[in-house]
Protein backbone atom coordinates (compact mmCIF):
# COMPACT_ATOMS: atom_id res chain seq x y z
CA UNK A 1 0.00 0.00 0.00
CA UNK A 2 1.86 3.39 -0.86
CA UNK A 3 1.78 6.68 1.19
CA UNK A 4 -0.65 8.49 -0.61
CA UNK A 5 -3.81 5.11 0.00
CA UNK A 6 -2.55 5.57 3.78
CA UNK A 7 -2.94 9.29 3.48
CA UNK A 8 -6.44 8.42 1.47
CA UNK A 9 -8.10 6.09 3.99
CA UNK A 10 -6.73 7.92 6.95
CA UNK A 11 -8.66 11.32 4.99
CA UNK A 12 -12.23 8.65 4.62
CA UNK A 13 -11.62 7.70 8.87
CA UNK A 14 -11.57 11.31 9.81
CA UNK A 15 -14.33 12.22 7.66
CA UNK A 16 -16.24 9.12 9.01
CA UNK A 17 -15.72 10.34 12.15
CA UNK A 18 -17.15 13.76 11.60
CA UNK A 19 -19.69 12.16 10.42
CA UNK A 20 -20.31 10.11 13.71
CA UNK A 21 -22.78 12.70 15.92
CA UNK A 22 -23.24 12.78 19.80
CA UNK A 23 -20.71 9.33 20.11
CA UNK A 24 -17.01 9.33 20.85
CA UNK A 25 -14.75 7.82 18.38
CA UNK A 26 -11.68 6.19 18.54
CA UNK A 27 -9.24 5.17 15.55
CA UNK A 28 -7.73 1.81 16.20
CA UNK A 29 -4.61 0.16 14.27
CA UNK A 30 -3.94 -3.84 13.93
CA UNK A 31 -0.69 -5.09 12.58
CA UNK A 32 -1.58 -8.36 10.32
CA UNK A 33 1.74 -9.10 9.26
CA UNK A 34 2.09 -11.67 12.22
CA UNK A 35 -1.24 -12.52 13.09
CA UNK A 36 -2.41 -12.82 9.09
CA UNK A 37 0.91 -13.46 7.06
CA UNK A 38 0.92 -13.34 3.31
CA UNK A 39 2.40 -16.04 2.27
CA UNK A 40 3.88 -17.16 -1.46
CA UNK A 41 2.50 -20.89 -2.69
CA UNK A 42 4.80 -22.97 -0.95
CA UNK A 43 4.71 -21.58 2.23
CA UNK A 44 6.61 -19.14 2.70
CA UNK A 45 6.02 -15.66 4.11
CA UNK A 46 6.06 -12.67 2.03
CA UNK A 47 7.75 -10.17 4.56
CA UNK A 48 6.82 -7.06 2.09
CA UNK A 49 3.16 -7.96 1.09
CA UNK A 50 2.63 -9.34 5.09
CA UNK A 51 3.05 -5.71 6.07
CA UNK A 52 -0.38 -4.06 6.50
CA UNK A 53 -2.42 -2.49 9.17
CA UNK A 54 -6.34 -2.98 9.84
CA UNK A 55 -7.89 0.65 10.77
CA UNK A 56 -11.06 0.75 12.14
CA UNK A 57 -13.47 3.10 13.93
CA UNK A 58 -14.75 2.16 17.43
CA UNK A 59 -18.17 4.74 18.33
CA UNK A 60 -19.58 4.24 21.50
CA UNK A 61 -22.23 2.10 19.66
CA UNK A 62 -19.92 -0.24 19.41
CA UNK A 63 -18.60 -0.20 23.12
CA UNK A 64 -22.74 -0.47 23.93
CA UNK A 65 -23.26 -3.64 21.63
CA UNK A 66 -20.54 -5.71 23.89
CA UNK A 67 -21.85 -4.49 26.88
CA UNK A 68 -25.16 -5.97 25.66
CA UNK A 69 -23.40 -9.02 24.49
CA UNK A 70 -21.56 -9.71 27.87
CA UNK A 71 -24.84 -9.26 29.58
CA UNK A 72 -26.26 -11.92 27.33
CA UNK A 73 -23.45 -14.31 27.87
CA UNK A 74 -23.64 -13.65 31.94
CA UNK A 75 -27.14 -14.55 32.29
CA UNK A 76 -26.58 -17.86 30.60
CA UNK A 77 -28.19 -16.76 27.36
CA UNK A 78 -27.33 -17.53 23.61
Amino acid sequence: MTIERVTENLQAAVKGIDAVKNSVARITANGLSSSQPVTFDDGKIDSKLSRRVDFRIRTKADEKMNELAKGINHNGKN
